[in-house]
């Protein structure tokens, strides 16, 4: 004989296909279970993260929305609507959630510098890197092998113009764990902006070792050979990264640099147009629009 399944079940049953990354499967138990409880702020919030994983942005906000309208002290589904925000490079909104879900938190305090982190993102996003630098801190402070923390803070003292610092934090975040490769990635990419191209090609090459389909490697290796003149093997390298990460911004700006190098201004304003259209500007300032006015409106 067999009985009808309550809500709880089948949220277990969902959240057990959610983290096998079966999110369809994962989606339709949540909906059974919401059929069954309707104000289940936990279940809003569950769903909200799934349509999350499908890339369903306004679903998943919609959830999160519900679920903060039943429980409104629900720091996690501040937390969680936050996470998407940035996502979608909103990083006001995602500044503001995050206020709202540190209010809530009460005594979580991994959970409290988790939310303090993923703040210091949006900060960073915004550009206001003084305070992305201050939640950082305040997260190594706590636990001081944070590595999403020690990676973060390696960022942001670049952008303040410390990169001596920057990289102290990124060789400790390797030397904690030496087979993260996005610290590898990072310190490349720190070497690159002070100019010794030679290790951030050594670097970059390790990464690729690693990870032969990491899409910023190539891009940052493209830019290395750029700067070292090798622009046919500059070129080879920003194209796979476009062709593996066809959103970036960056690249297609990288990629413009080679083609102004080779003299070809019209495959440049190209790249450079594109860059603008997946948000360069909101993410990195005003290169791309001087690249502009100084190749392409003549």
């Amino acid at each position: 004989m067999s009985f009808a399944q309550t809500a709880k079940e089948l949220a277990d049953k969902a959240y057990e296909q959610y983290k096998q990354k079966n999110f369809k499967k994962a989606l339709s138990l949540y909906n059974d279970a919401l059929n069954k409880s309707p104000l289940d702020a936990e279940l809003y919030d569950e769903r909200g993260s799934t349509y999350f994983e499908l890339r369903n942005i306004d679903e998943a906000i919609h959830d999160y929305n519900q679920a903060i309208l039943i429980k409104p002290d629900f720091a996690i589904a501040y937390h969680h609507r936050a996470i998407v925000y940035y996502s979608v490079q909103l990083p006001e909104k995602a500044i503001s959630d995050n206020n709202q879900a540190l209010i809530y938190v009460g005594t979580n305090d991994s959970l409290k510098y988790s939310i303090i982190n993923n703040r210091g993102n949006a900060y960073a996003m915004k550009r206001d890197f003084e305070s992305a630098y201050k939640d950082y801190l305040s997260v190594l402070e706590f636990n001081p092998k944070d590595l999403s923390a020690l990676t973060n803070i390696g960022a942001v003292l670049d952008d303040l113009g410390k990169e001596k610092e920057a990289i102290t934090y990124l060789e400790k975040a390797i030397e904690l764990y030496p087979n993260y490769i996005g610290g590898y990635g990072n310190l490349a990419y720190k070497y690159m902006q002070m100019g010794n191209y030679e290790k951030s090609l050594e670097l970059n090459n390790k990464v690729l070792q690693m990870e032969p389909n990491e899409p910023l490697a190539y891009n940052n290796r493209g830019f290395v050979k750029y700067k070292m003149g090798n622009y046919k093997d500059a070129l080879d390298d920003v194209n796979k990264s476009i062709k593996l990460y066809p959103e970036n911004s960056y690249a297609y700006k990288n990629r413009a640099l080679i083609y102004i190098a080779l003299n070809k201004s019209n495959l440049a304003c190209e790249d450079l147009n594109k860059a603008l259209t997946l948000g360069f500007t909101a993410m990195y300032g005003d290169e791309v629009k001087k690249l502009i006015e100084s190749n392409c409106n003549k």
